[in-house]
């Protein structure tokens, strides 16, 4: 009896384990889909398909997805309600910071429809006496929600800078580094000289060895610093770069997934 139960819980097992690899294709399935809609502007199929790869995966970076999609096609309440979803998930700090401001922008945006619904009514008199009333205004005329989508390029070629010149400053104290090894082996030779084989002291050899050695002690400073600053100008652009990648693409397009 005992053996059938643990039979039977195994196989239970075996069936969860199986249906959430397949919870977990579906999935996939619906978001690849849901990525190529985007980029076709099919804008409603994207919402279904992000919609339908969150039921299955729970994936938190698919909320954002559909902010994306409600925002572009000016359901700005839902892309507000989708942004605040995605920040109860616990995204990174840069994420986070980012889709802060979005929320900021939107809520703008919302203000600045409502002030047009409110506004009185602007155009010519009807036939019937009734004024025309103005539109309200669109999301996409609305410059506070337009102009966050605008990439900045200065701060990718900041960052891109940064990088080219890390390497090139790092490059440049890696050789002062090898020149310095090589003065080494100078000071060396130059100190094996000073006392010849008939043991004379060799006051010549001697001055190259000090000379040497102050050499090699100078390109050993100048490289090790040079090294450091490299090192330290390529990550700072690295770090630089990849945020403004989340930048850029939290503006225009979904964020890619692996499930």
């Amino acid at each position: 009896m005992r053996s059938l139960t643990v039979l039977c819980l195994l196989l239970g097992m075996a069936h969860a384990d199986k249906n959430a690899d397949e919870a977990k294709e579906q999935a996939k399935l619906h978001y690849e889909q849901g990525e190529i809609a985007f980029r076709l502007g099919k804008l409603e199929r994207a919402a279904w398909e992000f919609s339908t790869a969150y039921e299955l995966s729970r994936h938190p970076v698919l909320l954002y997805n559909l902010a994306q999609v409600y925002r572009q096609l000016g359901n700005l309440d839902k892309a507000r309600w989708y942004y605040k979803q995605f920040l109860s998930s616990g995204p990174s700090e840069a994420q986070r910071a980012e889709v802060e401001k979005r929320v900021l922008e939107i809520d703008d945006a919302i203000k600045q429809q409502e002030k047009a619904k409110e506004a009185p009514p602007t155009g010519p008199a009807s036939p019937g006496g009734a004024s025309e009333a103005p539109k309200p205004a669109q999301p996409g005329e609305v410059a506070s929600a337009r102009r966050s989508a605008e990439p900045d390029p200065r701060t990718a070629r900041r960052a891109r800078t940064m990088r080219i010149a890390g390497v090139a400053t790092l490059s440049g104290g890696v050789l002062l580094l090898g020149l310095g090894g090589a003065f080494v082996g100078l000071a060396s030779v130059a100190n094996s000289e000073i006392t010849g084989p008939d043991g004379r002291f060799d006051a010549s050899a001697e001055d190259r060895r000090n000379a040497f050695q102050a050499v090699d002690a100078v390109f050993f400073a100048t490289g090790g610093v040079a090294v450091a600053a490299g090192l330290t100008l390529y990550l700072v652009g690295r770090a630089q770069g990849h945020r403004s990648g989340f930048q850029q693409a939290a503006t225009t397009s979904p964020i890619q997934i692996r499930f």
